[in-house]
């Protein structure tokens, strides 16, 4: 009750101007004080915002494929609800407003994750055109360094449960949550992407090829690809 009094009634009123050119205002409370630090993070975490729609877009640019990039980037979002779970879970009942700006560190540990994974990804298709075989390969070269990254990255945060600071506690666990979450959703998720989008674009080829339409009117748009269309139709070799 007297929370909502000095955040609805009374703050309005010292923040409208008691004071005169010649005499200051200055006020202090418990309760005021924290609503304007609440106030301030969470206008931060707002602005976290911003940081994940550029590395969307660079993802996107990145991958060429927007799609990708845009489920790539909602296992960093994800990670805030589960790690939130598994911080209520442990009994906490309240949620500081500065564990919202876990959202800048998960963007940066997240998008190396999907970098990485992505990157190995592509190196396998030099190696096998086995999507089961390109898929355990790359779990093979990336899921060792993306596991050893996060789980110590998560150990790292986790440590700051030995502080004596209380908040500094909550968001060292918070964080720590985040970042295995992260990890899980990365590792069991993002692959799954992968993979269907290089079935769909399978698909596409297989498509064209027994397609004799679409045949001809790819040749029409690549005229001088001779090769290309010895590859697709054997009665076109001259």
């Amino acid at each position: 009750l007297y929370r909502k009094f000095a955040v609805e009634e009374l703050l309005p009123l010292l923040q409208s101007g008691l004071g005169s050119a010649k005499v200051a205002l200055n006020y202090e409370g418990l309760e005021i004080t924290g609503h304007e630090i609440r106030q301030v993070l969470l206008g931060d975490a707002a602005k976290a915002s911003m940081s994940v729609l550029l590395v969307y877009l660079y993802m996107a640019v990145y991958t060429g494929t927007p799609l990708v990039a845009l489920l790539g980037m909602a296992t960093v979002i994800l990670s805030i609800p589960l790690g939130t779970a598994l911080f209520v879970a442990l009994g906490h009942s309240t949620l500081p407003a500065v564990n919202f700006l876990a959202l800048f560190l998960l963007t940066g540990i997240g998008a190396d994750h999907l970098f990485v994974l992505m990157n190995a990804w592509r190196q396998t298709k030099r190696v096998s055109s086995d999507d089961v075989s390109r898929l355990r390969l790359t779990f093979r070269r990336a899921g060792k360094s993306i596991t050893a990254a996060g789980v110590t990255t998560a150990l790292s945060f986790l440590t700051i449960l030995f502080s004596a600071v209380q908040p500094l506690r909550q968001f060292g666990l918070f964080v720590g949550f985040c970042v295995l979450a992260n990890l899980v959703l990365v590792l069991g998720m993002f692959p799954c992407v992968l993979l269907l989008r290089e079935r769909s674009k399978q698909d596409k080829i297989i498509d064209i090829s027994a397609n004799p339409q679409k045949q001809n009117d790819l040749m029409k748009a690549l005229p001088n690809s001779f090769l290309f269309a010895e590859n697709w139709n054997p009665k076109w070799k001259g």
